[in-house]
């Protein structure tokens, strides 16, 4: 199925009378936009003249492991994929995005730089992977490459363990734990102990003690391991549908879950009882608990973000015309948790201002973003804050990984890949960030901040 381009684009906004800023849109009725971002809409609504399809997979197949496309990987009802309108090509690597936005007056979209047409104070390339400073900002980081790790198989899901001494990856089968200073595998866990019709595992995160594990994978069944041990400690069951995400809450042993089947659970890991269940409108992508554990973040796959408190009160929705409008990949609160950046297959992170929650405040209002952080050519799948709060990392299928300034909105850098990005998390405690890649790569990073002066090391 052919994207529709910006001609396209332009000969329905001319035909129903819209001009460069028209002065609403006739599907939303937000006022004063353009005909891209009508584009938008149809594009969406394409999608239900796609056969429907039963797969699990990020990456679908059809049973001659050939590229097929559905309604389900592409986004009809729940959101699922619904910025990719085309396949991925031989080499399963992903198509351009066909939204038809034209970014060339964005200043954000560093994707579009060549490194070697930059000044070297603005580039550092090597073999396989390339970063780009923004030439029109003062430098303000450098971002060096601490480890590449070659992983057995594709890898889907990264995070770091409350201690920053650890990082987990989730892969075809199994999940593995490495140690961040040295880079060596220290566990690995195999889905086949307690789950055959697993294939892949999509979310990992550990307990806040790190004596645990938890994995998430491509059915309805949660597993704990016990990290020492080596050994599968329980299983989590209830959800009916593929559980997407989880998340412990901080200083407790309850796991947060998030599903396909529309519900976000809280878990005791150590009776194995279902605490709660949260019923939402549409599927979950992403679950996240505040760094003080009285809120969860829930991310949709229409687009939604929601505020929760432990008492299952909803406080906030994160949506409306300035919202997302494609599926929310990742939900991630600041160090102080007064602020979450949302990760959407729209090809943006937004920044949402939560203050007014902190106190339990917002009976179920509705929030617009602070900001929205515009600049990816693809979706973004992963967004978090470094540990200090002052930059935001976001991983996408552009292939590339962008640091944002979330005061001011600019990406200040990007590192360029060979593969799309399937996860980004940043320390808990020191100055690394970690990245999975579709090329089976774990790749741990270390950020520097520079002095403003010298463009040198401030450390």
């Amino acid at each position: 199925m052919d994207s529709l381009s910006t001609k396209h684009l332009e000969i329905i906004a001319n035909d129903s009378g819209m001009s460069e800023e028209t002065r609403s849109c006739p599907i939303c009725s937000e006022q004063t936009v353009t005909p891209e971002h009508v584009g938008v809409h149809l594009q969406q609504l394409a999608l239900f003249a796609l056969p429907r399809s039963t797969g699990l997979e990020d990456d679908l197949v059809s049973d001659n492991n050939a590229s097929v496309a559905t309604a389900d990987d592409l986004g009809r009802d729940r959101g699922d994929d619904s910025d990719m309108l085309s396949l991925p090509n031989e080499n399963g690597r992903p198509p351009e995005a066909v939204y038809g936005v034209d970014f060339n007056d964005v200043g954000n979209v560093l994707a579009d730089l060549d490194p070697h047409e930059l000044a070297s104070d603005k580039r550092h390339i090597d073999d396989d992977w390339s970063v780009v400073y923004n030439p029109k900002l003062p430098r303000q980081l450098s971002v060096e490459l601490k480890h590449s790790i070659v992983g057995d198989s594709a890898l889907y899901s990264v995070r770091f363990s409350s201690d920053g001494q650890y990082v987990a990856v989730g892969s075809a089968k199994s999940a593995a734990i490495y140690h961040v200073e040295t880079g060596a595998k220290t566990a690995e866990f195999k889905l086949s102990d307690f789950d055959s019709k697993a294939t892949y595992v999509r979310s990992v995160c550990f307990d806040p003690s790190g004596d645990y594990l938890s994995t998430a994978s491509n059915t309805n069944i949660i597993g704990v391991f016990h990290v020492r041990t080596r050994t599968l400690k329980t299983t989590l069951t209830g959800h009916e549908h593929t559980v997407v995400s989880i998340d412990f809450i901080p200083q407790s042993k309850y796991l947060l879950s998030g599903s396909r089947d529309q519900t976000v659970r809280l878990w005791d890991v150590g009776t194995r009882a279902e605490l709660l269940s949260l019923k939402v409108s549409s599927s979950v992508w992403a679950v996240r608990a505040s760094p003080d554990g009285k809120l969860v973040a829930v991310g949709c796959g229409d687009g939604t973000a929601m505020i929760w408190a432990l008492n299952g009160e909803l406080l906030a929705t994160l949506s409306g015309p300035a919202g997302h409008m494609a599926q929310i990949h990742s939900i991630t609160f600041s160090p102080t948790g007064q602020q979450v950046v949302t990760a959407s297959g729209d090809r943006t992170c937004k920044l949402w201002d939560i203050r007014d929650l902190q106190s339990g405040g917002g009976g179920g209002s509705r929030h617009t973003p602070l900001r929205t952080l515009k600049g990816h050519k693809a979706r973004v799948r992963s967004a978090n804050f470094t540990r200090d709060g002052q930059w935001v990392i976001s991983g996408s299928w552009d292939e590339g990984i962008q640091l944002w300034n979330p005061v001011t909105g600019d990406a200040v850098s990007r590192i360029n890949s060979s593969s799309y990005v399937r996860g980004v998390d940043t320390s808990p405690t020191g100055n690394c960030f970690a990245t999975v890649n579709a090329d089976e790569r774990l790749r741990i990073w270390k950020l520097r901040q520079l002095s403003p002066t010298t463009n040198k090391d401030s450390e």
